[in-house]
């Protein structure tokens, strides 16, 4: 009951319980893919982003190969709650033009607690991104005491939010908890927390893929949302559209390089990430953040009527399918 990878306190995985196996697993793998595609295009379209450019956004969510190696090494429960994150940015998203509480504070609240329950491990990567998403990604251009009011008030409503996601993990976290303390876990220290960090040469993998090698160190995310990144950090415009996307991903990319980042290990001895191991599972987040600019630079080049911007893009579709 405290093994934080028997999910068995995961709803849905009662689901491959009563199937035989293994289509119990495969079905609720193909779900979770499916229903995760579909979160990315809801996200989007809750963005203003028509639906073209979010399908194609949510086909580079679907089909990261990060998701697929992973799914190839056995991590099945942590593919399951890396396909909830979508969900928990549209209710966040939601909960922001919501006035009741059901909206607003449960509904985060409650899937939040669901990613813990699917996999504690990426839970820690979830909740960072969900926390800095709702107090850091809007598009707030009011000044001084307002700002910081508003955002104290958005601190607290995360605050509310996580107090719900913890209750509903609550059967899990409670016997976890108890169960570290008498775990050899507890002893790791932070080399053994940053086991596994990506080699900086495998950076090049970003542009030439790797297919073969371990599912931890997969850092080909496709030719398109490359080269539309490029493409929006070199514009002014596409860098204000992006900016929290683009420095989510140089952040995951940075921290994915774990012990050969002098002062990461600061980092890695912090309450709850010291319990984890592996830093590139930080790439999941560059994935999702591909696939918001893909379909936001997707949106720009379509309602754009500049002749250099439409050069531009079939430059760049050029290069994505060569």
């Amino acid at each position: 009951m405290a093994d934080p990878l028997s999910s068995i306190w995961y709803p849905p995985y009662w689901l491959a319980i009563a199937l035989p196996a293994p289509w119990g697993l495969n079905l609720l793998t193909i779900l979770h893919l499916v229903l995760g595609a579909l979160g990315m295009v809801y996200f989007f379209r809750l963005m203003g982003v028509s639906e073209i450019p979010a399908v194609a956004g949510a086909i580079v969510f679907l089909l990261m190969p990060k998701i697929i190696a992973h799914l190839g090494a056995g991590h099945i429960t942590l593919v399951w709650a890396v396909a909830l994150t979508p969900w928990l940015l549209v209710f966040e998203m939601r909960g922001r033009k919501a006035s009741g509480v059901f909206q607003k504070i449960f509904l985060p609240g409650l899937f939040s607690g669901l990613v813990i329950l699917a996999d504690v491990r990426w839970a820690a990567f979830c909740w960072v991104l969900w926390w800095c998403y709702g107090l850091f990604s809007k598009d707030d251009k009011r000044n001084g005491s307002i700002w910081i009011n508003a955002f104290w008030k958005g601190l607290f409503t995360k605050f509310k939010q996580s107090i719900i996601g913890l209750f509903f993990a609550s059967p899990l976290l409670l016997p976890l908890l108890q169960f570290i303390q008498l775990s050899t876990r507890k002893m790791m220290s932070s080399a053994d927390t940053l086991t596994l960090s990506l080699p900086p040469g495998n950076l090049f993998g970003l542009i030439f893929p790797n297919l073969g090698g371990s599912a931890e160190w997969m850092t080909y995310f496709g030719a398109l949302p490359i080269l539309l990144f490029i493409s929006l950090c070199a514009s002014r415009t596409g860098w204000k559209m992006t900016r929290f996307w683009l420095i989510v991903f140089f952040i995951s990319i940075i921290f994915s390089l774990g012990s050969y980042i002098p002062g990461i290990q600061i980092f890695a001895s912090l309450p709850g990430f010291d319990l984890l191991r592996v830093p590139p599972r930080a790439l999941f987040l560059a994935g999702i953040s591909l696939s918001v600019v893909t379909a936001i630079g997707l949106e720009e080049f379509q309602h754009s009527k500049s002749i250099k911007t439409e050069k531009g893009m079939r430059l760049i579709l050029s290069g994505s399918i060569l």
